[in-house]
């Protein structure tokens, strides 16, 4: 037994030996290194395939054969889209991917009469080019640049979005892109943001409205989503402010995150698919997918798609040039009149100027009065309803033509705004829960969380820097509030509803609002008399073009409105008085 210990011992040593002379060998003669293949470098791909080793099997030539003939006889379409980008492209609920982008490519391989398969690589990746035949398309939302259209073809935009920046809403000293110097601002990396704000954003086919703010400190995160979520955090926690779509901020708005708009667009960008040029002909493919996004078009499923998705139709909106453009002598009344429709925006949670009422229709006061201008202009009218500070900040794309939603005029407004005529008055007020006792007049309300809408004037007024126009403030603003902002005043209602100091100790709206909640049983009362009285009017949007004889109609049909009676009866009707002949104090 010893014998064969021994002769075991010494066979093991002999292999391990083996082993190691093996591997010191291969170290002192180093196989022939392979050159990385071309598609590598920003060249053009290479005609032919690299040899491969001959124990590598040879994949199939990729070249043979246009992309749309590949996909065609495969009978899949593979799509790549980011996970966390909503509400282009998400996870729901059910861990499914869902949102716009998702939709947009499944009909996509619909019209193709393939499968669809989605995979989502990181966004750097998929603009980077040289995609290795991992996917075969990008359907999510890229905007064809200069740069990307060295390594990417891309399709006819089926889209269009403003770039915007948002604050938390807690945030009260960044009120303009210029106050972002010395900020830190999250945005997507790879993205036409970070582009930007560097200054070497080369759109094709969009417009830059105003140069990048100076002084700012660039946090780029793997998705515009992950920037959002860490703004959510609070005010300078993490960041100061983010940049990204539009409909990506309001997305998150929607779902309660916790933002707000600064300033105006920074830039519109039309949105296509991308085509990877590494992976070899690819005309028919263009050429189909083009032929399909203009039948999207026609056919109203993009508009249908963007209505569900984003509550607009960005698919019709024109890049900045194109309205700037139109024939300067063709007013907006000319282009309302041709179309024989009026595009009205108000908002659908501020009863009773606006609302859904149980059939799910908009109802109101100012609904009602949208029609009767409508009617006297002898158009049909269609309502939007975008996000109140979408309306206020102005550059509204065409979307709609005008905001008929008892806006107050003011003058940061009107650098973006034309007003018309008053057509009502309204006294601002505060309102208490109504088991509330310690809060009896406005100074009382020092140390207490009060709700309001945003970008509305109750939050210009508490922040001290109200300035209405044609209108008057009775006191200065109670010192040391919490203020709480919320999407509308309805949802402040809502939340003070809940019981005195359970969200809310009070909240400030309009007075009709305040007593359109109390007269449908909202345990709610007044606190003092009313802060300021304002004059409330349509609006236009100045960016839109010419609207001179459009401000001249409106305000002719106002007129015929007050003298004929009609605002007053809509008054009574809505409110049980005639706000329409309350003068502003002086």
């Amino acid at each position: 037994m010893t014998n064969v210990k021994k002769i075991s011992l010494l066979l093991g040593v002999f292999i391990v030996m083996a082993l190691l002379l093996t591997a010191c060998g291969g170290a002192a003669t180093p196989a022939p290194v392979q050159p990385a293949p071309e598609a590598t470098k920003a060249e053009p791909a290479p005609t032919e395939a690299p040899a491969a080793p001959e124990d590598t099997p040879v994949p199939e030539e990729t070249v043979q054969g246009d992309l749309l003939d590949q996909v065609l006889a495969s009978g899949k379409l593979v799509v790549s889209t980011d996970p966390n980008y909503a509400p282009q492209s998400f996870l729901n609920d059910a861990g499914e991917l869902d949102g716009f982008d998702v939709n947009v490519a499944k009909e996509v391989a619909k019209r193709l009469g393939v499968q669809v398969e989605f995979v989502t690589p990181d966004w750097d990746m998929i603009t980077g080019g040289n995609w290795s035949a991992r996917w075969d398309i990008s359907i999510g939302s890229m905007t064809p640049t200069e740069p990307r259209s060295e390594v990417l073809w891309f399709t006819d935009a089926y889209y269009y979005v403003p770039a915007s920046f948002a604050v938390h809403k807690d945030n009260t000293d960044i009120l303009t892109p210029d106050d972002l110097a010395g900020k830190k601002v999250g945005l997507g990396t790879a993205t036409t943001y970070e582009d930007y704000l560097n200054g070497t954003l080369q759109i094709m086919g969009g417009e830059i409205m105003y140069d990048p703010p100076k002084g700012l400190e660039l946090a780029p995160y793997p998705t515009d989503g992950d920037a959002i979520q860490d703004l959510a955090l609070g005010d300078g926690v993490r960041l100061d402010a983010v940049m990204s779509a539009q409909p990506t901020i309001q997305s998150a708005i929607d779902s309660g995150v916790p933002l707000k708009y600064v300033g105006t667009p920074a830039f519109y960008e039309p949105l296509a698919f991308a085509l990877d040029k590494s992976r070899g002909p690819s005309d028919k493919m263009l050429a189909k997918l083009n032929e399909i996004i203009a039948e999207m078009h026609q056919d109203g499923t993009l508009t249908a798609l963007s209505e569900e998705w984003y509550g607009l139709d960005y698919t019709t909106v024109l890049a900045p040039e194109d309205v700037s453009t139109a024939p300067a002598e063709e007013d907006l009344l000319d282009q309302v009149l041709a179309s024989g429709k009026l595009v009205v925006s108000t908002d659908p949670n501020y009863a009773p100027q606006s609302f859904l009422n149980d059939a799910g229709e908009l109802d109101g006061f100012d609904v009602n009065v949208a029609k009767e201008v409508a009617k006297r202009l002898g158009v049909q009218v269609e309502f939007v309803t975008p996000d109140w500070d979408m309306i206020t900040g102005g550059n509204w794309s065409a979307r709609w033509d005008v905001s008929i939603g008892s806006m107050t005029p003011t003058e940061p407004r009107s650098e973006v705004l034309w007003f018309t005529d008053a057509y009502y008055y309204v006294p601002a007020s505060f309102a208490v829960h109504k088991d509330n006792t310690d809060i009896l007049t406005p100074d009382d309300l020092a140390g207490k969380k009060v709700g309001l809408g945003t970008a509305t004037t109750y939050e210009d007024y508490l922040n001290g820097t109200l300035q209405i126009m044609g209108g008057e403030i009775m006191y200065d603003p109670p010192k040391g509030l919490e203020l709480a902002p919320y999407p509308t005043d309805g949802d402040a209602i809502q939340d003070l509803a809940l019981g005195d100091g359970v969200r809310l100790d009070a909240v400030m709206s309009a007075q009709p609002t305040i007593q359109s909640a109390i007269d449908s049983g909202v345990p709610l009362k007044y606190v003092g008399t009313p802060a300021f009285y304002e004059p409330l009017a349509f609006a236009l949007d100045k960016s839109r073009g010419p609207s001179d004889k459009m401000l001249a109609k409106l305000n002719e049909i106002i007129q015929q409105m007050h003298e004929d009676g009609t605002l007053t009866e809509l008054s009574l009707e809505w409110y049980g008085l005639d706000y329409t002949t309350v003068l502003a104090p002086q």
